[in-house]
């Protein structure tokens, strides 16, 4: 049994929706929004282990931003932010294209800054531990692949002052793109130029 094993760049963007409605903090009424919503982006590496044919396995560390708003007027507004740090393995199927994975996400900086009527309250949320289950399909390109994802995630959010606690369960969809580095510098160096025709020396 030989194994390969590489490293690539890659890029994630999606979106989740779900968890607790958070519409009051510390008796302070809020612009209602869900703690597992919004829009997520991260960067990140994968590392590729290639088994036996076609099995193989992935391991992604990415850190990103989760970001969501809820605005009920011209005077109500409130926006949520927070910065996940993930940490996923999956077993990779390359005949049929498929992913399955599991991981853990540890959420930082967590924040919910609402706007009422002119009045403004900033609320902050401990650092806080998830886990993660994903399925994905793809597709391989010349320099890299594509994948469409589903993921479920389990988290609980606490407010640092209150101590009142929201779950932040969420589904989500989400699109990922990797680029192998080693494809990528074979293809530049096939680009190089031609050579020029011998008309004979001088």
């Amino acid at each position: 049994m030989a194994l390969a094993f590489s490293a690539s760049p890659l890029m994630i963007l999606g979106g989740e929706l779900g968890g607790d409605k958070i519409s009051q903090i510390s008796g302070k009424p809020v612009e209602s929004l869900s703690a597992g919503a919004g829009i997520n982006f991260s960067l990140g590496v994968k590392f590729d282990i290639v088994d036996n044919d076609p099995h193989s396995y992935e391991t992604r560390f990415h850190l990103g931003l989760n970001a969501s708003e809820s605005q009920g007027g011209e005077d109500k507004l409130s926006t949520w932010t927070s910065i996940p740090l993930n940490l996923e393995y999956f077993y990779v199927n390359r005949r049929n294209h498929f992913k399955i994975g599991y991981g853990l996400t540890y959420r930082f900086s967590n924040s919910l800054d609402s706007e009422r009527s002119g009045v403004n309250n900033d609320f902050r949320f401990e650092d806080t531990l998830g886990y993660t289950l994903s399925v994905e399909s793809y597709r391989d390109m010349p320099n890299g692949s594509f994948s469409t994802g589903i993921r479920y995630t389990s988290i609980t959010y606490t407010e640092a002052t209150s101590g009142q606690r929201f779950r932040g369960d969420s589904i989500g969809v989400y699109f990922v793109m990797s680029i192998d580095v080693n494809k990528a510098e074979y293809s530049d160096k096939g680009r190089g130029k031609k050579p020029l025709p011998d008309n004979g020396n001088i």
